[in-house]
């Protein structure tokens, strides 16, 4: 091992090994225990039999090599696909065996901060997104260090910080004035003109996703789910929702689910049946429920951005699709919904719904089981009946 100071002083340690064929390699670190561990690494590997050459597979070509390797559903290809085209950005072109712990924050912190490459005005993702990134980057090492491709990942996870904290939780108030704006337009919102110069812009009256919005209110869907939705999935004469699909992230196509779990039935309310009648009464069963005015279904990015520029115009940031899902699962649970049906209705397993809203079951001993009317008629629409789990869903 080799101890170097370059021109700004800076002392740099250089780890030395020999391949198989005896040719000489070195890598420079900035730590000498750095040096030190490669260096064991390398002699441990050639006294193996393993090759010790660098191997100058960028983080793009791995990560690509990684999805490959797998047997994916089209919808998880879409989502690893999309961490790789909007996350990953930075590091694409950085050999996978030269990124260091210090290169991997340095991304998190842009992914958490403010990512540059998507633009000067991004405010970065949200703790849940950026720990998702970092798992997709933590498997693509994991399958270069069992292909034998990398002896180590730079990828160290964050906790998971699963549990949700109920002042993220909007009020039905807050909810109402969000879907209200929605329904009426009128939320001013910045956005980049032809003459890259940013104006404002006042947005339209959008009913038809504040039906949607309605809807998840008082089902918990996922918006891929909402999005997804064609009019033989609901049967307003059985008085159920089958989620049988989901809406790929371009907004272009239905494709599977992610697990066999989120495929269940949900039970439809009363108070949603004149909001859902308009959309499936008389039209194909293949037809999309919810479109756009262009007759397209609302990806969920859309669907996002409207609902984030009313949600800031009512300076209510805590209003967004999925925290209607959480806000109709806090709702049952605070009910004395039991926990297997609610786990059921949003597609979770027991264990998840536990571990994520541990806060809504800490201390509500003296719950009445009573269904969404009781859990969600905190303003948003009150008096439906008692949730009905419904099996066999298909």
């Amino acid at each position: 091992m080799q101890r170097r100071v370059n021109k700004n002083g800076e002392v740099r340690w250089i780890a030395r090994w020999r391949d198989k064929g005896g040719k000489e390699h070195s890598k420079t670190f900035d730590t000498r225990r750095e040096a030190k561990a490669h260096e064991a690494d390398m002699t441990s590997k050639a006294s193996r039999g393993g090759d010790t050459a660098p191997q100058k597979m960028t983080v793009l070509q791995m990560y690509d090599a990684w999805l490959d390797s797998r047997p994916l559903r089209a919808s998880s290809r879409d989502t690893y696909e999309s961490t790789r085209d909007r996350q990953l950005v930075p590091l694409h072109n950085f050999p996978a065996v030269e990124v260091t712990v210090r290169d991997i924050n340095q991304w998190r912190a842009q992914l958490e901060n403010g990512r540059p490459w998507i633009g000067k005005k991004d405010r970065g993702l949200g703790a849940v997104s950026v720990r998702n990134a970092m798992l997709h980057l933590a498997a693509a090492y994991n399958w270069a260090i069992d292909e034998e491709i990398l002896l180590r990942s730079p990828v160290q996870l964050p906790a998971a910080e699963r549990a949700l904290d109920m002042e993220d939780f909007p009020d039905a108030e807050e909810i109402r004035r969000v879907i209200d704006c929605v329904r009426e337009g009128g939320a001013v919102y910045r956005m980049k003109g032809s003459d890259k110069k940013y104006h404002d812009n006042k947005q339209g009256p959008q009913p038809v996703v504040a039906d949607m919005m309605e809807v998840v209110a008082l089902t918990g869907l996922r918006a891929s789910e909402i999005g997804g939705l064609i009019v033989a999935d609901v049967d307003l004469e059985r008085g159920v929702i089958r989620v049988r699909a989901q809406l790929n992230r371009n907004g272009t196509a239905r494709v599977e689910l992610k697990t066999a779990r989120s495929r269940r039935v949900v039970p439809i309310a009363p108070e949603l049946y004149p909001v859902l009648r308009p959309y499936v009464e008389g039209r194909d069963a293949a037809a999309w429920v919810f479109t756009s005015a262009r007759g397209v279904p609302y990806s969920g990015n859309r669907l996002a951005g409207i609902v984030r520029y009313a949600a800031r115009h009512c300076n209510t940031t805590r209003v967004h699709m999925h925290t209607l899902r959480h806000s109709f699962a806090s709702g049952l649970l605070t009910a004395g919904v039991p926990v297997q049906d609610v786990a059921q209705v949003l597609g979770h397993t027991v264990q998840v719904l536990l571990e994520t809203y541990t806060h809504v079951l800490d201390g509500h001993s003296d719950r009445v089981a009573e269904g969404i009317a009781s859990g969600l008629s905190r303003g948003i629409i009150a008096g439906s009946p008692t949730l009905r789990v419904i099996e066999g869903g298909a």
